[in-house]
C-alpha cells in the first residue's frame, strides 16, 4: 500500500517532525510513504469562477505557473491511505490547507453534478498538533478535514489529536512521542 502524508503546516515545525515519525513507523510496517508538504508547494486559492461546476473539468489554475494542485491530485488518486498532519489555527486548519480543500471543488462537481461514480472510501488519519490552549477546541478542524477528504475519496473514522501543552517552550523540538503514534 501507498500512504500519502499530507502536511498542512505552512512551515517546518513540530507538525512536520511528528509526521516524519509517523511516516517512518509506517515504512517500518511495510507501507510505502510519500510526503506532500504545503510549506514546499503552492496551491492557488479557489476564486469561485464556477468553471468546474459548469464543465466538471479541473480548475483552470491546475498546472498553471506556480500552482502544484496537479501534483497533489495525482498523489491523492494514487494513495491507498492518507495521513493528514496539521496544526490548529484558531480551531481550524491553516489557510494553505483550507485552500487545498477548496480546490477539491472539481472533484465534488464531477461526482454530484456530472455523474462520476463514487470511489470506494479509503482510510484517512487526522493528526492535529497544537498546544491545546484554544478554548474553542478542534472540532471545526475535524469537520473541515472530514468534509474535504470525503470529496477526495477518503474517510476519517477517528481523529488523532496530538496536542502538546507547553510545546511553545520546547524551542521547536517535538516533545517525547510514544512508539504507538504511527
Amino acid at each position: 500500500p501507498l500512504a500519502l502524508i499530507l502536511i498542512g503546516s505552512p512551515r517546518r515545525g513540530i507538525t512536520v517532525q511528528v509526521a516524519d515519525r509517523v511516516r517512518a513507523g509506517l515504512e517500518e510496517a511495510g507501507v510505502a510513504g510519500v510526503t506532500f508538504s504545503l510549506a514546499q508547494h503552492r496551491i492557488k486559492p479557489c476564486i469561485e469562477c464556477d468553471l468546474c461546476l459548469r464543465t466538471g473539468k479541473d480548475c483552470f489554475q491546475t498546472g498553471s505557473d506556480g500552482d502544484d494542485m496537479d501534483e497533489l491530485d495525482r498523489l491523492l488518486d494514487d494513495a491507498d491511505l492518507l495521513v493528514l498532519a496539521t496544526p490548529l489555527f484558531f480551531a481550524g486548519p491553516p489557510s494553505q490547507l483550507k485552500a487545498a480543500f477548496d480546490r477539491f471543488q472539481p472533484r465534488w462537481s464531477r461526482r454530484y453534478l456530472h455523474g462520476e461514480p463514487p470511489r470506494a472510501k479509503r482510510p484517512a488519519y487526522l493528526l492535529l498538533t497544537g498546544t491545546g490552549d484554544d478554548p474553542y477546541g478542534q472540532e471545526a478542524a475535524i469537520t473541515i478535514a472530514r468534509s474535504g477528504l470525503a470529496v477526495a475519496g477518503f474517510r476519517i473514522p477517528q481523529a488523532s489529536i496530538y496536542l502538546m501543552p507547553g510545546s511553545e517552550a520546547t524551542a521547536g523540538a517535538v516533545p517525547p512521542v510514544g512508539a504507538d503514534i504511527a
